[in-house]
């Protein structure tokens, strides 16, 4: 399948399938010194401090209730500690959520800007990415990434790093897009998930699982984030330059979660595993 990045470049891209576990992969994939290209500052939304538009108003409004979403499904984890690592942090507004709610917080965000707000919200709290690798074994007791590990260029160095810095106890909460959702199928290679090639990897339930099992995680749980049903096909949508675009991504979205009561694939998933051996 060709899929068009509609962001930035308007090149096209591949996704090529990974023999081993199933998921997808884009190719050409751009190096690390390229990948920051494809981030503008203006337009990516999780790096978004103040709303220009109608859009990104409704963003910042819906990701209100998507933090307190996120908030309860980590403290429902029951973990006796409350250290808490988040892998691209952003702006840090989750993590000042679980801050203000009696959490150990740090977080990690590679992007300069954003890191900068972000740590005007945590008390400096968030670091560059090469923390990452500085941190002792067993630092944290909940490590969350938020549509992040399909951004992260080194899956082996990234996940085995993550199962070292997760206490035994502990758990990984990871939240993706799913291909395998109903307006992934409708939407084809126009699908906005996709958001190649700042997306380098595409999961569905049975891949991820297969993928994390090679690093030694159980998945235990997964709960579903209706909310992206609607955001995805509303930038869908807009890259069709549709007419009534907001009506039909209201009813794509909602024909999506009905579908996926039935299915269990819903547009984005979060997952929840915890260390094998323990």
């Amino acid at each position: 399948m060709k899929i068009q990045d509609h962001i930035v470049s308007n090149k096209w891209f591949s996704l090529e399938l990974d023999p081993i576990h199933g998921y997808w992969m884009t190719r050409p994939q751009p190096s690390q010194a390229e990948l920051p290209t494809f981030y503008p500052d203006t337009d990516y939304l999780s790096h978004l401090v103040a709303p220009r538009n109608f859009l990104e108003r409704c963003y910042q409004f819906f990701r209100i209730f998507a933090i307190l979403y996120k908030k309860n499904i980590v403290k429902s984890l029951k973990i006796n500690n409350k250290r808490l690592l988040d892998v691209g942090c952003g702006t840090g507004v989750f993590l000042k959520s679980m801050k203000n709610s009696g959490w150990q917080v740090l977080g990690v965000e590679p992007n300069k800007q954003a890191r900068f707000v972000a740590n005007d919200l945590t008390e400096n709290a968030v670091f560059d990415n090469d923390q990452l690798l500085a941190w002792k074994n067993s630092s944290f007791d909940v490590i969350t990434l938020w549509h992040v590990l399909e951004h992260l260029p080194d899956l082996d160095m990234a996940i085995s790093n993550l199962n070292r810095l997760l206490d035994d106890s502990g758990k990984l909460v990871v939240a993706l897009p799913n291909h395998l959702s109903f307006d992934a199928n409708y939407y084809s290679e126009g699908w906005a998930a996709y958001d190649v090639p700042r997306h380098l990897w595409h999961f569905s339930k049975d891949s991820l699982s297969s993928l994390m099992r090679t690093y030694g995680f159980q998945l235990i749980a997964t709960k579903p984030l209706l909310l992206d049903a609607y955001y995805i096909a509303l930038m869908s949508e807009s890259y069709r330059s549709s007419n009534l675009r907001w009506l039909r991504a209201i009813w794509l979205g909602t024909l999506s979660n009905l579908s996926a009561i039935f299915t269990g694939e819903f547009s984005s998933i979060i997952y929840i595993f915890k260390r094998a051996d323990r």
